[in-house]
């Protein structure tokens, strides 16, 4: 997930994303939602919240500066483990509805 979210932030650099939080947001939640498609129910927290420290550190608060602004983190951490926990749900139901055709 660490390189995942390192890896995004020149992807933003190059598209403007850095400058606009809401597409960078969707973007790091689709990162979070495809990782987790690999990841255990217990890591979704933590997936989005390396997800989230990039997030803020980087596009928020631009130069690797970490703060809390309240209402708005928690919003947007709910959003980052929402999508972490689809992944997680929509992989584990895949699988189970492949071994019970098998």
């Amino acid at each position: 997930m660490f390189t995942g979210s390192a890896g995004l932030l020149p992807v933003l650099g190059l598209t403007g994303g850095l400058q606009h939080p809401a597409p960078a947001l969707a973007a790091y939640c689709t990162l979070t939602a495809i990782v987790s498609v690999h990841a255990h129910l217990h890591a979704a927290p933590f997936i989005a919240a390396v997800c989230w420290l990039f997030y803020d550190g980087f596009v928020i608060h631009q130069q690797g500066e970490l703060a809390w602004d309240g209402l708005a983190d928690v919003n947007r951490m709910g959003l980052l483990i929402s999508a972490s926990l689809l992944g997680t749900v929509t992989a584990r139901l895949n699988r189970a509805l492949r071994y019970r055709r098998a």
